[in-house]
């Protein structure tokens, strides 16, 4: 057996603490099913994402087609309107804004299945 400050010793231990926090990071799942559907937070949801695609396909409408400085005002209108939407409903229902956001925090267990389907 190896006492307690040598390397070989420190190394099994941090291992262990690394394995149990890797655990303890991870979602219940067990918990996650039962949690109940928000229909508030999947409106504001809703609100948010309709008001992006009015923002930034808007703005695609009214630059019309054009050269490589139309496209970037158009980008532009993107990014600013998806940062501002996130910015305003993050404290309302999260700020997800975008579906692929919802499907990603779905598959990585912080959201359940049923409310992640009514966001999207």
């Amino acid at each position: 057996r190896h006492s307690p400050s040598s390397p070989v010793a420190l190394r099994s231990t941090s291992a262990e603490a690394s394995a149990k926090m890797a655990l303890s990071c991870m979602p219940d799942l067990g918990e996650m099913v039962f949690r109940p559907i928000d229909l508030k937070k999947a409106f504001e949801e809703l609100i948010a994402m309709v008001l992006f695609v009015f923002v930034g396909c808007g703005s695609a409408c009214a630059m019309g087609v054009g050269d490589g400085e139309t496209r970037l005002v158009v980008a532009f209108t993107f990014g600013v309107g998806s940062l501002a939407l996130a910015w305003t409903a993050s404290h309302l229902a999260g700020g997800q804004v975008n579906g692929a956001v919802t499907l990603s925090l779905v598959l990585g267990g912080r959201l359940s299945f049923y409310q992640g389907v009514l966001n999207v």
